[in-house]
């Protein structure tokens, strides 16, 4: 795409925000591939817990939330809109880093989440600050690599993972659909090789109730994912939104 010049890209922008999906697509494809290099190149191949593909797309995702929030009259809109793309890249390098890193207390053995109080890190078990930081290891580097292989195109995976977040949005705090997919997000579910069966630790996480009623939260889960697909145009795959052909 040839070079824009920053009074052409807000051209494009205001065309976005009075709904021209053309326009918002040639917005988002123009940041992709000329500016998104070097505003995350920092951030690249930093950790070896999260792949530079999945940085890639929540800084694109991060771009496409924006630009229906960005204001025409206060700043430069432009630069909020790629500011927003970096504040998900560093957000997902902060929570991946705690998500895939335990501490190991040398007092009573016991191993668990970072628990930080202050400047230490506490055991919650026994309380002593002589605990060990670790970073969990991947336990299928040989299938992470197939998957780069033939992953889809970052298009497709943002346009996915937009729709995920205005689903999301669909469901009502506090209730047991919506407490259920946050856990769902979080890891506990049936691709987490560290957890033999996810209903029943959801129902362990519930208080102990019966694992059907997690089974019947799912369901209503589900029917809901079909139902804000269909409405879209799309289809469930997996645990994906996918365009009907």
């Amino acid at each position: 795409m040839t070079k824009l010049t920053r009074e052409e890209l807000i051209v494009i922008l205001k065309q976005a925000q009075a709904g021209d999906k053309m326009a918002e697509q040639n917005f988002i494809l123009y940041i992709k591939q000329n500016v998104m290099p070097r505003r995350i190149g920092r951030f690249l191949s930093r950790n070896r817990q999260i792949e530079n593909e999945d940085l890639k797309q929540e800084y694109m995702i991060g771009v496409a939330l924006a630009i229906p929030k960005a204001s025409m009259d206060i700043g430069d809109p432009v630069e909020f809109i790629l500011s927003q793309g970096n504040y998900r890249v560093r957000s997902a390098l902060r929570g991946n880093i705690i998500k895939n890193t335990v501490q190991i207390c040398h007092e009573c053995g016991a191993v668990h989440r970072l628990n930080r109080v202050g400047n230490d890190y506490i055991c919650k078990k026994c309380g002593s600050s002589n605990v060990e930081t670790q970073e969990l290891t991947d336990n299928n580097e040989i299938a992470l690599e197939t998957a780069e292989d033939t992953a889809e195109p970052i298009e497709d995976e943002v346009a996915s993972r937009l729709l995920i977040e205005k689903f999301e949005a669909t469901l009502k705090d506090g209730t047991n659909v919506k407490n259920l997919y946050l856990l769902l997000k979080s890891g506990i579910n049936a691709d987490n090789p560290m957890i033999k069966n996810y209903i029943h630790e959801i129902s362990v996480l519930w208080g102990g109730c019966s694992e059907q009623n997690v089974v019947q939260a799912l369901n209503k889960l589900r029917d809901r994912m079909r139902k804000f697909a269909d409405e879209n145009g799309y289809e469930i795959v997996g645990n994906k939104f996918v365009e009907k052909e």
